[in-house]
């Protein structure tokens, strides 16, 4: 009896074990909530997650639907899901059926909303929103800057509770990106008087208005803010001030940070290029192209326009046009590049030949080299081979003399 009983219990096992692994399988349910593990749930979760990323929403779907017990983050990627892959009204149909929602599920429909250009409907969202944190905040304002108007996400600024550096950097760049460039200014001037420690994302957008108002001195006090606190080194605030400095006019303040660059990248090369460029100096911009070769970075089509720059600054400089050649076929462009290549062909073929010309009695007479167009021709070979031998002589002479 012990044995058959024994014997049964383990048949019950194996069968547990076996419908565990099909469910497994199928990503779907598992027998019961009671044989629920958390690591099954994070397992299935990360299946909605991968299936999501590649765009496969239905089978995500299938997924969660097919779950027995779902916890709060499956139903918040199943959303984030459906919104990162524009089907908000999808999104809004799993956030009303949920059971509860955190601050990540209200945020994913508010970001849907303004992903779809639907300012109101994420304005309702937020006003309705149990527990608004910085985040929520903070993506309403930058929504409303780009759908609505700046003004509107100014207002709704100045009645954040506590508006930190990540908000502050939204509200400047929300002010920047509208070409409000004194706004600006002031904005990151006022972040500063209240001890917000900036964030690189607001300082490009400081160096960028800067730039536009071409003020060196106020281009010189950013520069020195921004390595007074620590950001010397950080790419995107370095290109941004070499950007800074050129439209400002100093081409030499950009060389100094250029200089001081742990590790130039392919947008701080171009911006040398194109500021070098921009300048007149085509030398220095086919140094600065060749020096970017040495350093194993490939052009892109920024490099390519800053060739093209170049050379219409200088369209008879043979340099500019042979490295936008080697641009070209870095690039794999090579069409291009010989299209170039006879280009260039075609204008030494018909470049004016250099010529010298000499007045006689009020005439004059033009030579070219190798020319016998003139009616004294013979004559005037025989005066220069005369000519050349007596040089020649005198100079035979002279050398035997000092020896």
């Amino acid at each position: 009896m012990f044995f058959r009983l024994h014997r049964g219990n383990a048949r019950i096992r194996c069968l547990f074990v076996a419908l565990n692994f099909l469910c497994k399988r199928n990503l779907g349910s598992f027998v019961d909530s009671r044989t629920y593990k958390k690591e099954d749930l994070v397992i299935v979760t990360k299946k909605i997650l991968d299936y999501s990323v590649k765009g496969e929403v239905e089978q995500a779907r299938k997924i969660f639907d097919g779950m027995v017990c779902r916890d709060i983050v499956a139903w918040n990627v199943m959303i984030k899901s459906y919104v990162e892959n524009n089907r908000t009204s999808d999104a809004r149909e799993l956030f009303d059926k949920m059971p509860e929602r955190s601050s990540v599920s209200w945020n994913s429909m508010i970001m849907g909303y303004i992903k779809e250009r639907k300012p109101h409907m994420a304005l309702k969202l937020f006003i309705v929103m149990p527990c608004r944190d910085v985040f929520s905040w903070t993506v309403i304002i930058t929504g409303l800057s780009r759908v609505l108007s700046v003004e509107d996400a100014w207002r709704l600024f100045r009645q954040m509770p506590d508006p930190d550096s990540v908000s502050w950097s939204s509200i400047i760049s929300a002010f920047q990106q509208n070409g409000l460039a004194f706004e600006t200014l002031n904005l990151f001037k006022k972040m500063l008087l209240l001890s917000v420690q900036p964030t690189s994302h607001s300082f490009t957008s400081a160096l960028t208005a800067s730039a536009d108002l071409t003020i060196l001195s106020t281009s010189l006090q950013l520069y020195s803010q921004l390595i007074k606190r620590g950001f010397g080194s950080n790419s995107h605030v370095g290109n941004s001030a070499i950007s800074m400095f050129i439209k400002s006019g100093s081409i030499i303040d950009a060389q100094h940070v250029f200089m001081d660059f742990p590790k130039p990248d392919i947008v701080t090369w171009n911006a040398m290029i194109m500021g070098y460029g921009l300048h007149g100096s085509g030398r220095e911009a086919i140094n600065s192209f060749h020096q970017m070769q040495k350093a194993h970075i490939m052009p892109d089509r920024i490099s390519i326009y800053a060739a093209d720059r170049i050379l219409e600054l200088e369209p008879s400089n043979s340099s500019a046009l042979l490295m936008l050649i080697d641009i070209y076929s870095s690039a794999g462009k090579c069409q291009k590049a010989l299209e170039l290549r006879r280009h260039m062909r075609e204008r030494e073929a018909v470049k004016e030949l250099g010529s010298s010309w000499v007045e006689i009695e009020g005439s004059k007479h033009s030579f070219t080299t190798r020319d016998e167009s003139h009616p004294q021709v013979d004559h005037i070979y025989l005066t220069l081979e005369l000519l050349s031998y007596d040089m020649s002589e005198s100079f035979q002479y002279g050398r035997g003399r000092i020896s």
